[in-house]
């Protein structure tokens, strides 16, 4: 018998959000750097670049120049993180 789509969407819930809570305890804050997110991914910092130019991963400038720094949410880590391992 197979688990219903509930469970399984409240399993994958339950381990986004305790992967979430142990990475922002690494981090100290919900939000981190680019290098700092490549480091938790365990990728170059030109990967990341590249995820957020392509539109992979959410990112945001703290103001609207192109030079600004790109800060990304521990979340969207997260999901990124669980996608890239369930698609491979």
């Amino acid at each position: 018998m197979t688990e219903p789509e509930g469970d399984k969407e409240k399993e994958a819930q339950a381990k986004e959000d305790e992967l979430v809570e142990d990475w922002t305890k690494h981090a100290g804050r919900p939000v981190v750097s680019l290098s700092e997110a490549a480091k938790l991914l365990g990728v170059h910092n030109n990967t990341i670049r590249q995820y957020y130019y392509e539109g992979k991963l959410p990112g945001q400038r703290l103001n609207a120049s192109k030079k600004s720094r790109i800060h990304f949410s521990i979340r969207d880590l997260v999901r990124f993180y669980l996608e890239e391992k369930e698609a491979s």
